[in-house]
């Protein structure tokens, strides 16, 4: 791209360098990082699919232009409506409404509209497909209940238990589920309520040994959650196989924020005190696949991103004393992760990379440890808030009033006392 604005603009060009791309397929910090390039102006110039959507409110777009055309009118007036946003910005670049406004640029060619048309009818929903999610939905239901109707019993259904039911993560199967959804209430067939996670599904067996399990809880914490999910509960109400609480009823019992209510949750399930049912399709993006296909192949214990991650956790836990708190400045972090990187990475070559890699691929060692620093290392704290009694800040300062400049500093809470540390082990 750089040669052909060069090529274009001559070799003076001033944004030549100043490009970016913004898709889908992309990993999350990357997504954010050109976001936040775009917004400042590093990035003047930036290629980008329906993943730059609503909500990226950046001022100052002053030109947007269409490969193709959109799917549908509505979208193209939403996605030229990102232009010229904040009108101060735009007069001060010379826009105006009379004589000079914004323009944009839709290119198109002969099979353009007919594609799109075909589109369109692939994406609308079948009868045979309202039938298909109403046994879906009614198998579901009949988890927690019976199928008789009633409006004093409603349960709670996850938008996603159609793609999940397929096993696909697509967002035209789920939006087919709403369609579908839309429909059978039309039909009388449901009737809906809010659209937003509200309950967290639990094994009826384990709820119904729940009370003598409870003295093998770990920690406070837990054995305080078990006791607010007995106080909840109403043994003779489990008589399905699977059984929906009220995360904000279980919340006002236990009395613990709800990052700490999940992580108290799931030491229990892993501690075999209580079952929990989270179902969750995951599909990789093209950058990790082939090292994920190459680990699951060869060694079970290999993924050496991920011990990297957890002896990096263990790293840091170990530096905080009990019942107290310690502030990690970067220098000290990049030493931990450097340790903890030469200690886990012992190949000098990919060993999962081949010539019929895809080129979104991380294709060398070098590159392998700049993800592993700028992405990964992050999930450390992630990893030691999930373990419980343990918290996590970032402090961020300026270096100097005059300066954009800042400092990071990540402080770690350890509320373990001396006999409880081997939980971390």
């Amino acid at each position: 791209m750089r040669a052909v604005l060069n090529q274009v603009f001559g070799n003076d060009c001033d944004f030549s360098e100043k490009v970016g791309v913004f898709h889908a397929g992309m990993d999350t910090e990357d997504r954010k990082e050109t976001y936040d390039k775009f917004k400042r102006g590093d990035i003047v110039l930036l290629f980008s699919t329906k993943a730059f959507g609503m909500g990226m409110d950046i001022p100052n777009i002053h030109f947007v232009a269409h490969f193709s055309p959109p799917s549908t009118f509505e979208d193209f007036l939403q996605e030229v409506g990102r232009a010229g946003r904040n009108e101060e910005q735009r007069l001060k670049a010379g826009f105006n409404n009379s004589n000079n406004p914004i323009r944009t640029l839709c290119l198109t060619s002969g099979n353009d509209f007919a594609r799109l048309k075909d589109q369109l009818h692939q994406s609308r929903i079948s009868w045979n497909e309202i039938k298909d999610i109403k046994v879906v939905l009614e198998n579901y239901v009949k988890k927690f209940k019976p199928l008789a109707q009633s409006i004093e019993i409603p349960v709670a259904v996850p938008l996603n238990v159609y793609s999940t039911e397929m096993g696909l993560i697509r967002e035209d199967v789920d939006n087919k589920f709403r369609i579908a959804l839309h429909w059978l209430e039309k039909l009388g067939r449901i009737s809906l309520g809010y659209s937003t996670i509200t309950h967290l599904e639990f094994d009826s067996t384990s709820l119904q040994l729940l009370g003598r399990n409870i003295h093998k809880c770990p920690d406070l914490n837990s054995e305080n959650v078990c006791k607010a999910i007995l106080d909840v509960v109403n043994i003779e109400d489990l008589s399905h196989s699977t059984f929906q609480i009220s995360i904000a009823e279980l919340r006002v019992q236990c009395k613990l924020s709800l990052e700490q209510m999940f992580s108290t949750l799931i030491i229990a399930h892993n501690a075999g005190i209580l079952k929990l049912f989270q179902f969750v399709v995951i599909e990789f993006t093209k950058i990790r696949r082939s090292e994920l296909e190459f680990c699951k192949q060869e060694d079970s214990e290999f993924y050496p991103a991920i011990k990297t991650i957890f002896t990096f956790s263990k790293k840091l836990f170990s530096r905080v004393n009990e019942i107290e708190s310690k502030i990690f400045d970067q220098e000290e972090l990049d030493c931990l992760l450097d340790e903890s990187i030469s200690e886990t990475i012992l190949f000098d070559e990919l060993p999962w990379i081949s010539k019929t890699n895809d080129s979104a691929t991380i294709s060398t060692k070098q590159k392998y440890i700049a993800d592993i620093r700028n992405k990964r290392s992050k999930h450390a704290f992630t990893i030691l808030r999930i373990i419980g009694k343990t918290s996590h800040d970032t402090i961020i300062e300026k270096v100097s009033d005059d300066t954009s400049q800042v400092k990071v500093r990540q402080v770690l809470f350890n509320g373990y006392h001396k006999e409880m540390n081997g939980f971390i082990n």
